[in-house]
């Protein structure tokens, strides 16, 4: 089911907003999107690793993550 459009307010012009509708249970994607358990198995192009340094999912948190390819330098992504 689409979520209403209207009921949520517009993203920012410094926002992106990604919608996925996916057949599974809403506490499993809550852990696939918030545990480094998870997402380290998922989250990072194929052939590289991603290590976290922090992710805090509450209102105002913010994520730390370290993309690493041994064929190119470390990339860093805070959120």
């Amino acid at each position: 089911m689409l979520a209403q459009k209207e009921n949520r307010p517009a993203a920012k012009e410094n926002e992106l907003e990604i919608i996925r509708i996916l057949d599974a249970p809403r506490e499993l994607v809550y852990q696939l999107w918030t545990t480094e358990e998870h997402l380290k198995k998922w989250n990072a192009p194929q052939g590289c690793t991603i290590q976290y340094s922090r992710i805090d999912v509450r209102p105002g948190g913010e994520f730390l993550s370290v993309v690493k390819n041994p064929d190119h330098p470390d990339c860093w992504v805070k959120g």
